[in-house]
């Protein structure tokens, strides 16, 4: 059976050239490593160690070396993802997002979590078919992402080329219903933690709990991976519900901090404007 996404792989790395145009770095220092990504938005340029998922920590020493090989990149400003602020020679601005983890997957029981009991019954007499995704279903999962940031609100920040990209790389599954996609989540795997990476239902057909079904296929995988934490990641601080929906499968908070240093300083001002800009104006609408 073909293993699951690996974060670290060059599957991976494909993906985010073919899904976004990005360019990756890879940036050693001592024995420590790091693989940076770079994404153009608009006229700037804004990287990602580890993307999407970041590391547990950077070590000073390391963090300093990113930043000058951002430089020698033409980088305007670096986003590090890590359970506490990166420390660097450089200024550095840091906001914890926090996120929602199941820290034993291993010792994760169906029998004591409700939701996750409940999912388990209703697996054994649902008409959804909870399958594999493949690089054909990634039409239906990109409408139904974009069905879903238009009822919640939000940035469309990922495109149907990634999708494509990422169904056929043995990191999602979809819910079908009577032969059309209904429900899909993805994730992936950074060594022994597994990540939820996307997830959307079709809000039609919320009576067959999609959501449900494919969120605990997907915990249960990852415990048969051998994955040791299960990482939801952060939710949009304005969307608590699903902060909640996530505690239901047994996650408790943890951090998530985002760092930021501003590797090229004035053309990094200006990009977080044009952001805020961005904002009020879709908001205005």
């Amino acid at each position: 059976m073909r293993k699951w996404l690996n974060l670290d792989s060059e599957e991976w790395a494909g993906i985010l050239r073919s899904g976004f145009g990005a360019s990756l770095i890879d940036v050693a220092e001592g024995a420590e490593t790091s693989r940076v990504t770079i994404f153009r938005a608009g006229p700037f340029r804004i990287a990602y160690p580890e993307f999407p998922v970041g590391a547990t920590q950077y070590p000073r020493s390391l963090t300093n070396a990113i930043v000058r090989a951002a430089r020698d990149h033409c980088v305007d400003m670096l986003r590090f993802h890590s359970c506490g602020s990166v420390q660097a020679e450089s200024h550095v601005t840091a906001l914890d997002l926090g996120t929602h983890v199941i820290p034993d997957v291993q010792a994760w029981d169906v029998s004591g979590i409700e939701k996750a009991r409940r999912s388990r019954n209703r697996a054994n007499r649902t008409p959804l078919a909870i399958e594999r995704a493949v690089a054909h279903d990634a039409p239906e999962m990109y409408a139904l992402y974009l069905q879903t940031l238009s009822r919640r609100g939000g940035s469309k920040r990922y495109t149907l080329p990634y999708f494509r990209a990422l169904a056929g790389a043995n990191s999602s599954l979809i819910a079908r219903l009577d032969g059309r996609v209904c429900g899909f989540v993805s994730f992936a795997y950074q060594g022994l933690r597994a990540c939820y990476l996307h997830g959307a239902h079709d809000a039609s057909t919320r009576r067959y709990y999609a959501s449900d079904l494919l969120f605990y296929e997907m915990i249960s995988m990852a415990k048969a991976h051998g994955a040791k934490v299960f990482d939801f990641l952060p939710s949009p601080p304005d969307q608590p519900s699903l902060a909640h929906y996530k505690s239901a499968w047994g996650a408790v908070a943890g951090p998530f901090v985002v760092s930021d240093i501003d590797v090229r300083p004035l053309r990094a001002g200006f990009f977080r404007a044009a952001k805020r800009m961005a904002a009020l104006l879709a908001s205005a609408r």
